[in-house]
């Protein structure tokens, strides 16, 4: 690569393999309560 393709170039992604319980995912997502939509993959609830 030169220098141009470096710079442009994206910072490898890190994968940390984590596993959350579903009493976990509940608290993350405010109870499952705040969705953001529904679609082919089923639904998207927003969570922090």
């Amino acid at each position: 690569m030169d220098d141009d393709q470096r710079q442009n170039s994206s910072p490898p992604l890190e994968s940390k393999n984590r596993r959350f319980t579903f009493a976990d995912v509940q608290r993350m997502s405010n109870n499952l309560e705040r969705i953001l939509g529904k679609g082919g993959f089923g639904t998207v609830f927003r969570g922090y």
